[in-house]
């Protein structure tokens, strides 16, 4: 099967007004980019990528990295309290 045939979102491909299935991803992606970039507050390209898809879904993100708390929107979490 193809990609397209998996996911239904993403059968009208990149070029028809909806950005195709990533474009959530791609959105929340550029927004954090800019967002640290203004700051002087740079993370590596994975995380990015994890952020874009914890706001997408709208989740809290644990995480021992600190830089995460730079993310305006994002809800990261370093610790758990018993």
């Amino acid at each position: 099967p193809t990609l397209a045939s998996r996911f239904p979102p993403y059968q009208g491909g990149m070029s028809e007004g909806q950005g195709g299935f990533f474009s959530c991803y791609t959105n929340n992606y550029a927004k954090i980019f800019k967002q640290l970039r203004e700051k002087g507050k740079p993370i590596p390209t994975n995380d990015l990528w994890i952020a874009a898809s914890a706001l997408q879904h709208d989740l809290t993100l644990f995480t021992y990295d600190k830089h995460f708390r730079f993310i305006d929107g994002l809800d990261a979490i370093q610790s758990i309290e018993y």
